[in-house]
Formats: structure tokens, sequence, C-alpha cells
């Protein structure tokens, strides 16, 4: 019967079976000379992607990286059962990644077109990293025992598993963004929280050599490192600084000389090479947002709202648990309620609250969907990425099963698009949202297309009675607030560390920002400033 199948719906002339999982679908395999992608029946037309991209990848990251993998790169598409944002490189024990399914919930976050390239760029640059063995010895053991089979105090056969995160996510970060795809380093979200620790005298080699229980956590790896990797590629060239990892991985013995192996690839160590780094970016010009400052958040959670209430997730400790905000518009009070929340944005149905997540609903499945205090799942939303309802009730959300690539946007049980940031709903059942297009992203209220400007960055935050659109987009040095209004773009604050924007009112409104130490929430007015969200080149 399996044949049969295969026959019928499959097109890879190598394709076998892989194996039947408990609990979960049938995988199988297609095999090239460099790669296996292991997949369900289901995820053919990504596995299609993937097939086509990973050869791309393993032609240029080899010039780059200036090494050949020395064993087959195994990659796994997991099934719609694990819907997780995520995805892992590993050398042990063997050479492989697993890329999971659920990236269309962070869309705005990853600033990219496309959910599964960006694990394949970002997740298959870490691949070369670990892999690389630029000595004698490491081979040999490798030859003998194969990758991560043979561990010693210091792991001789896969040196560079102990090089420092900053380098490892922060190259793997800048490899993620140079492709067409986008990627972090458009953020203007993050450049102005890199900015600001760079201001704040944060960026030092003790607080990005160690791991830290210091905002802003374990993204200082992936965005800090980025943006100095960044600096180090338009300075060195990215082929170069690439190369450090064949360079790192000479040190078999010690593979803790990060100022030696940079030292060696561009004439500057490390730690002289971040102090400059770090004092371009302090030098940079930010504009931060004022006004009534009335909360702070150790984690970032967007704010929502309807014609009554603003509502939002805050954690003030980093180590309490997440409490639920909900703001009266005409009085401005506050009202918290403490539960065991799910950090996310909050979608309000039926005068209930939920966060969007996700989370295990069994012992073998993980859902994203709308949860509640308790971090249980409103049963109708698994596998829906929830954007909203419209005043009929109907859900407004991405499919999770289908949204591997980007974000497959559906009204009630209809297919509407796909789409490429968030989605706006306003009081009349408009829907508001950004398509990107190469590098051109346009703004669309329902199916018309209403504005563009170049960048991957843009996220509709909120629509006044007067149908004017408000919009986050990046600033020369950070992220703004813009208004759309007759045909015409203005910026609408002058602050540059701006990530989120509720109206309160015609002239006032509540950001969230970015600061040194924390997220915070503060009360505002809006101004007309003109000017056009800023084209990020890299």
């Amino acid at each position: 019967m399996k044949k049969l199948i295969l026959s019928a719906i499959l097109t890879f002339t190598t394709l076998v079976l892989a194996t039947d999982v408990v609990n979960d679908e049938t995988y199988y395999k297609h095999q090239t000379k460099k790669t296996q992608i292991i997949f369900t029946k289901e995820h053919l037309p990504f596995a299609k992607r993937a097939d086509v991209l990973t050869d791309q990848i393993h032609n240029r990251y080899e010039k780059s990286f200036n090494w050949e993998l020395d064993e087959t790169l195994y990659i796994g598409l997991l099934s719609h059962n694990n819907q997780i944002p995520n995805g892992y490189s590993t050398q042990f024990p063997i050479n492989r990644q697993i890329n999971y399914i659920g990236g269309s919930q962070h869309i705005d976050y990853f600033c990219s077109t496309s959910w599964l390239d960006t694990l394949l760029y970002h997740e298959s640059a870490h691949n070369y990293q670990f892999n690389v063995k630029a000595n004698g010895f490491s081979r040999f053991l490798h030859y003998v025992f194969g990758n991560g089979n043979f561990l010693l105090p210091i792991p001789m056969s896969v040196p560079n598993v102990m090089e420092n995160l900053f380098m490892v996510e922060g190259n793997a970060v800048l490899n993620e963004s140079w492709h067409g795809n986008g990627g972090r380093l458009y953020s203007g979200r993050f450049k102005a929280q890199t900015i600001l620790q760079a201001k704040a005298g944060k960026i030092t080699p003790q607080n990005v050599y160690n791991t830290t229980l210091n905002f802003p956590y374990g993204e200082t790896y992936y965005i800090t490192g980025g943006f100095y990797n960044l600096y180090m590629a338009q300075k060195y060239g990215i082929d170069n600084l690439n190369k450090y990892f064949h360079q790192h991985s000479k040190l078999f013995i010690w593979p803790q000389l990060t100022n030696h192996s940079m030292r060696k690839v561009t004439g500057i160590s490390f730690e002289d090479s971040l102090k400059d780094f770090t004092e371009l970016y302090a030098s940079k010009k930010l504009v931060k947002a004022g006004g009534n400052r009335f909360l702070g958040s150790q984690y970032y959670y967007d704010i929502n709202s309807d014609e009554d209430e603003l509502y939002f997730i805050t954690n003030e400790s980093g180590v309490s648990k997440p409490q639920l905000n909900i703001i009266d518009k005409k009085s401005l009070k506050i009202k918290k309620e403490k539960g065991s929340w799910i950090g996310g944005k909050v979608v309000k149905k039926d005068k209930d609250y939920y966060t969007i997540g996700y989370n295990y609903t069994s012992a073998f499945h993980i859902h994203q969907g709308l949860y509640d205090s308790d971090a249980s799942i409103l049963d109708s939303t698994k596998s829906k990425i929830v954007q909203g309802y419209l005043s009929t009730n109907k859900p407004v959300f991405f499919d999770a099963k289908s949204s591997y690539t980007q974000p497959n946007l559906f009204v009630g049980d209809k297919f509407f698009r796909q789409v490429n940031s968030s989605v706006h709903i306003d009081k009349n059942n408009n829907l508001y949202y950004f398509i990107q297009n190469g590098k051109k992203r346009t703004l669309y209220k329902n199916n018309t297309a209403l504005f563009s400007y170049l960048g991957f960055y843009g996220i509709v935050s909120d629509v006044d009675k007067n149908g004017n659109i408000y919009f986050i987009a990046n600033s020369e040095n950070g992220s703004s607030l813009y208004r759309y209004s007759d045909n015409k773009v203005t910026r609408a604050h002058e602050a540059d560390n701006i990530l989120g924007a509720k109206l309160i009112d015609g002239n006032r409104v509540v950001l969230s920002a970015v600061g040194e130490d924390e997220y915070y929430y503060t009360l505002d007015t809006l101004k007309t400033i003109n000017n056009l969200p800023f084209n990020t080149t890299l």
C-alpha cells in the first residue's frame, strides 16, 4: 500500500521509506550526494524546496567557510505534530539539523520572507561552523570514531563546539540575512536594541563570553552577536569572517583562543574589534520614547486592543510568572491578572483573554493555538495562529500545518492569501498586513495595495476612526511609528526604539519600546514628521 501511495503522489526518484515514528507520522527520505532530507508526506512541497536550496547553500558555504562537509548533512523537516517556532543543528551523533514548522507565529520577529529558508540558511551555517576540522588530528579522530562519538574533556574531534555562542549564533544570524530573504539584521527593533546596549556599556568581553542573567538574556548572542558579525563582514568581507571557523578549528588542544583566531583572519583581535564595534554603535544617534512610562517587562509581548481596552502580557522580574494587563481606554486604569500565561500576544474572544503560543497538548504532540490563563489550549484553535476575530466571530488565522514557508492566511474556513506580517483587524472587519515581493514591502487593506517601500521590516499597529493606518518600520538607527493617510506616509513619532503602538484617542498613543534594561510601555502624544521608512541596505 505504501508503494502505491508513493508512486501516486511523490516525484523524488530516490525517495524511500525512512521509518514509522510512534505517535507521529510516517517519514520518508530523499538522498542526494551531500544531503539526506527526511520529511512526512504532507511536507513533500517543502522537501522539494529544501532540496533545491541546500544545493545552493552547499555551493556557497563550501567556498565561504573553506570546508566541504565530511559527512552527509541530514535535514529533518518535522511533522505538524511538532509546531515549534525553532530549529537546531548538531554534530552529535551525526551531522544534522532539525527544522520545526511553527515560525509563522514569529513572522514579525524574524523579519524574513520564508521561515523554511531562514531555518536552512541559519542552521546550515551551524553545520559548517561545527563540522570543519582544519587539523590532521581531528580528521584522524573523525576517520576512526566519526563525529561526536569520541569525547574527551575537550572534544578534539569537533573543536568548534567549544566556541562561544556570541560568535556561533551571531555568525548564523549574519548568514541568514544576506540571501535576499530578509533576516533579523534588517529589523529596526534589533538595531535599536544593539545601539542601546552599546550606549549602556554592556557589550563587553565578559558579557559576550559568558552566559549572563541580565537583559536581554540569550538575545545577546543572536542580536548583538549578529550586528557584530555584520560590522566585521562589512569591514573585512563575509568570506574572511566565515573562514574564522576554519582557522579556529586548528586549535584542537585548547579551542578557546578567540582573540588569536580573529587576528589570524582579520588582522585584529576579537576583543579589540568588539571594542571598535561598541564605540561605533554607541556613537549612533537614537531618540528614546518618553511620555508617561507606566509598565516594564523583561521579555517583549506586543500590545493588542479593541474599542474599549488595551491588553498585553508583561514579565516584570524575568523570573516571576507573566501577568495580563488590561487598560481601560477611557479611565486609563490598569487591571492586572496573574496566572500561568504562556508569553505571547493577547487575543480577546467572547470577553475572554488568550495568548498566542504553543505547548504540549498531549504527551507526544505540541500545538500552536490560543492558550488561557491555565496554559490550556482553546480546542477550536489547534494548529491555528489566530490573529483575531471578525464581528461575525469568524477567526482570522495562519494555518500552522501549511505555513512552513510563508503564513497562509485564512478567514473562517476559507483561504485568503499568503502574507508576510501579522494581521490587524479593524472594527469594520477590514484586514491590514504586509506582503513581501523581493526587497519591496507593500501595505495592504484587504486585497488592495496601498503603499510600498524598500525593506523587510513592517508591522501594522492600529487604524484610527478616520481610516489612517499606523505601522512600525525602520528609522535610520532603529524602529519608529509611521502613519499612512490620504495616500501619503509621514512619521508619527520621533523615537527610534518603538516596537508597537495602540491608539487611545485621536492624539494619544500607548507605545511599547525597548530600553537598556527592559522593554517598557509609555503613554505619549502623536506627532507629524515628514520622514519615510528608512531603507536598510546591507
